[in-house]
C-alpha cells in the first residue's frame, strides 16, 4: 500500500498546538487541469489540515507564504460534545439554552483527516502589500534558495528546531 502526500499551499495563518504536535492549515488550489472549485466566480481553494509532530520546538511559519508539505495520511476518530459544539459553532449559539449535563452527555463521533508533515519546504515568500491576495501560478524558488524542514520519524522530532521563515 501507499500512503505518501505531497501537497502544497499558503499558510493560511491559522495554527494550533495539541499535546507536542504543531497544526496548521493550507490553502491548496487545484492543479492547472483539474477540475476547478468556484464560489461567486471566483476560484477557491481546499482546505487540508498539517500535523506537523514538532514536541513543542517552534517552527516559524509566515501567513501567505508558500509550503510544499510531504508526508502521509492519517485519520483518527473522536467524540465531540454538544458544549464543544455550540462552543466553535457560527451563528446565533447564544440563543440557545442548553444544560451542562446536557452538554457533556450528547456527543457525536467525529473523524479529522489530516496530513502528517515529514518535510516542509518553504518554496515562495508571502507577497509583499502590492500583490496580496493574488495567487501566482509559476514562481516556484529553485531548490538551492528553499528552505526546508525535515521532520524525523514520527513521533521522535530531533530536527524539528530548525525555523521554517
Amino acid at each position: 500500500m501507499l500512503s505518501k502526500v505531497i501537497i502544497e499551499g499558503l499558510f493560511t495563518g491559522v495554527k494550533w498546538n495539541y499535546n507536542t504536535d504543531l497544526f496548521f492549515r493550507l490553502a491548496c488550489y487545484r492543479d492547472p487541469h483539474r477540475p476547478a472549485k468556484y464560489k461567486d466566480n471566483r476560484e477557491q481553494p481546499d482546505y487540508v489540515t498539517i500535523r506537523m509532530p514538532a514536541a513543542g520546538v517552534p517552527i516559524v511559519l509566515s501567513k501567505g507564504a508558500v509550503y510544499r508539505v510531504e508526508g502521509f495520511l492519517q485519520s483518527r476518530e473522536y467524540q465531540e460534545s454538544l458544549g464543544d459544539f455550540i462552543k466553535n459553532a457560527h451563528g446565533p449559539t447564544n440563543m440557545l439554552t442548553v444544560g451542562d449535563e446536557l452538554r457533556k452527555q450528547v456527543t457525536h463521533n467525529r473523524v479529522a483527516t489530516e496530513v502528517v508533515a515529514e518535510l516542509i519546504t518553504l518554496v515562495q515568500q508571502p507577497p509583499n502589500s502590492a500583490t496580496a491576495g493574488k495567487r501566482t501560478n509559476g514562481a516556484k524558488a529553485e531548490a538551492a534558495n528553499q528552505n526546508q524542514h525535515k521532520a524525523p520519524a514520527v513521533p521522535a522530532v530531533a530536527e524539528a528546531a530548525t525555523a521554517v521563515s
